[in-house]
């Protein structure tokens, strides 16, 4: 497996039916995920290796991200997945990834032969805005 999942909580009305016995091992899931901050719309990254990404929930729950309309933190969470998962299958903790990785991500989503899903410029864009950089007064998903 090596892609990153993207999980995103659910409006109450929408929970449906949890088993009694818990799912994950997490009896009432609902409070669970309210305990925790997140609220409806809000993402979830889940790593390949099925683990809950601890600073990326952080990045989630963060105001800039937060303060954010529903449908653009949606938009914004997909496009940062597919950058974790193209990371992650270079083995490239997304941690550790430089400006040189993301250059190269950058030339296989607008440029690449070998990316038979290619991107436009203004695609793109959007894509980078998802990564706020440090320089703007913004949190970045890839400041250490």
């Amino acid at each position: 497996m090596d892609e990153w999942w993207l999980v995103f909580v659910p409006d109450p009305e929408r929970w449906g039916p949890l088993p009694e016995e818990g799912v994950l091992g997490v009896r009432d899931l609902p409070a669970a995920v309210d305990a925790v901050g997140l609220r409806p719309g809000d993402p979830v990254f889940v790593r390949p290796d099925f683990a809950v990404d601890a600073e990326l929930l952080e990045f989630a729950l963060s105001p800039d991200f937060r303060d954010l309309e529903r449908e653009s933190r949606r938009n914004y969470a997909t496009d940062i997945r597919l950058l974790l998962s193209w990371l992650w299958r270079r083995g490239v903790p997304w941690r550790a990834a430089t400006v040189a990785d993301l250059r190269a991500y950058k030339e296989f989503r607008v440029d690449s032969p070998l990316n038979p899903q290619r991107i436009g410029g203004t695609k793109w864009n959007r894509e980078a805005a998802a990564l706020p950089s440090s320089t703007d007064g913004r949190r970045s998903i890839l400041s250490r």
